[in-house]
């Protein structure tokens, strides 16, 4: 029986995806130490991408496809694609299969489609088709994975089953910290933890579930880290947990063991505001956590009106996320700060709230703020409130979700949704707040000179609409949008030729 199997990461209907795709890495790690060969074609990255699909296609056990809701429409043409080339089952996986199991299922598209996480439903399927052969194989078509993995159990991730692993490592990051870094950066992703505790409205951990914390242990994060530095040779590691610091006792012992290791990396991550007080992460912690390598952490602001924090049940305060912010600062840790604008029910007033934040956090050395109008996450608690006021639909079948309209709804940053009384306001606020923190380019990112200096004059156009509180007459938005579409047309073309 063939032993092949391929795994898919789609195209995104957001933008370029600079980041390797960890959860086909990581599950493909675990098919590998039961003996399968992985091959993982990363669509983001490749020009070719349908050829290097069919091709590997010709002797496979079965297709996975990993999928957020932004990756469904290219997922569907790559599905459309194989089954009208190949008799070969298509796996499906990722959180939009976890949030819509019963919608696939019924779709001529899907063989099988995993509830949860799929690191041991994916060998459990896979062991089953090479047993007893694809016709004598369960006809359940949702394979739901009731137990919350130990994450003890997980391989380590072998990153080279990407083939083009050394064109992630050296994309340039748009992170703030590289403007006081002069190295020469060579990253990757990792995860060390999953779940977040926390209640907030809009998160796909509540959706789902996830809200159970688990972390691997302290002795296999640094054991692992090492392994990942010494065979891809890089120094600074994108810890993508969706909640880190949660138990604070757990990082200090991976700090001080990668201060042991004398690895010689750098390292950012997300966290709470909120977890930066005298009791939780103090300065006795920041300090050691700079000494192990951290240089930015990334918080989930959100919003600068209360009312609004309340609305999305964001457990934090302002004042909090100045605190948080203005102590980085002291350590010399970059922040890099999210905000959603335009919120169901929000007013005017709330929305200038938020920018007034941002403004204030701007005047602290090493911040970074980006803005975003809301987008609904399916079934989120907002999601599910404007389904039933109206204002969104959501599609019927598994195909319509590469249908404009809800490409649109549930996908596009700037789409103008009915709920929103403040659309042009809220979409130029968004638009000038990233354009000043170099959202889209930043200037160490830039090599051509004369670029660079144009960037950073549309930058400095972006900041003094922002302090004067002006977000009429965009004439120059437009300008910079088409040098931006630009730039990102060629960087993508070169770096596939």
């Amino acid at each position: 029986m063939k032993n092949k199997i391929l795994l898919i990461q789609p195209r995104n209907t957001l933008s370029l995806n600079i980041y390797p795709p960890l959860n086909l890495i990581q599950i493909g790690s675990a098919l590998q130490k039961r003996e399968y060969e992985v091959a993982i074609v990363t669509c983001p990255s490749v020009n070719n991408y349908k050829e290097r699909i069919l091709k590997e296609c010709s002797d496979v056990l079965f297709v996975g496809i990993g999928v957020l809701t932004s990756e469904v429409p290219n997922a569907i043409e790559i599905a459309r694609m194989i089954k009208h080339n190949y008799e070969i089952p298509i796996v499906w996986g990722g959180w939009h299969s976890t949030l819509f199991p019963e919608q696939m299922a019924l779709s001529e598209l899907v063989d099988k489609v995993i509830v949860d996480e799929g690191d041991e439903s994916v060998i459990q399927i896979a062991d089953e088709y090479r047993n007893k052969g694809r016709k004598s194989i369960s006809k359940n078509r949702i394979v739901n994975n009731t137990n919350k993995l130990d994450m003890e159990q997980l391989s380590c991730p072998d990153y080279s089953l990407v083939p083009n692993i050394e064109l992630y490592i050296n994309t340039p990051l748009s992170d703030k910290f590289l403007e006081f870094d002069s190295r020469k950066v060579r990253w990757l992703p990792y995860q060390a933890s999953r779940g977040c505790p926390s209640f907030c409205t809009f998160c796909i951990n509540v959706v789902t579930d996830n809200r159970k914390y688990r972390r691997k242990s302290a002795i296999k994060v640094v054991d692992e880290i090492e392994t990942i530095v010494h065979t891809h040779k890089i120094n600074h590691l994108k810890i993508i947990d969706d909640n880190l610091f949660v138990n604070t006792k757990w990082i200090k012992d991976i700090a001080n063991r990668l201060i042991e290791k004398k690895l010689n990396i750098t390292w950012d991550a997300e966290c709470r505001v909120d977890y930066l007080n005298d009791k939780k992460i103090n300065d006795e912690c920041l300090g050691l956590f700079v000494e192990s390598g951290l240089n930015e952490l990334c918080f989930g602001v959100e919003s600068g009106s209360q009312r609004t924090l309340d609305t999305i049940k964001k457990e934090i305060t302002p004042s909090q996320s100045l605190y948080a912010i203005k102590k980085c600062s002291e350590f010399g840790i970059v922040s890099r700060c999210s905000f959603i604008i335009d919120v169901p029910g929000e007013t005017k007033e709330d929305i200038f709230e938020t920018v007034k934040l941002v403004n204030e956090i701007r005047k602290i050395p090493k911040t970074s703020c980006g803005v975003h109008t809301y987008r609904p996450y399916p079934k989120s608690e907002l999601c599910d409130q404007l389904l039933e006021s109206g204002m969104i639909s959501q599609p019927k079948k598994f195909e319509e979700w590469s249908e404009k309209e809800f490409v649109e709804q549930f996908t596009y940053a700037d789409a103008k949704r009915r709920w929103q009384k403040n659309f042009k306001l809220s979409s130029n606020i968004s638009f000038y707040q990233n354009l000043e923190s170099g959202f889209w380019l930043r200037p160490h990112q830039i090599h051509n000179k004369l670029l660079k200096v144009i960037n950073n004059f549309f930058m400095k156009i972006g900041k003094l609409r922002n302090n004067k509180l002006y977000y009429g007459y965009t004439v120059d938005r437009y300008i910079y949008s088409l040098i931006r579409f630009s730039f990102f047309k060629y960087s993508e073309w070169k770096s596939k030729t």
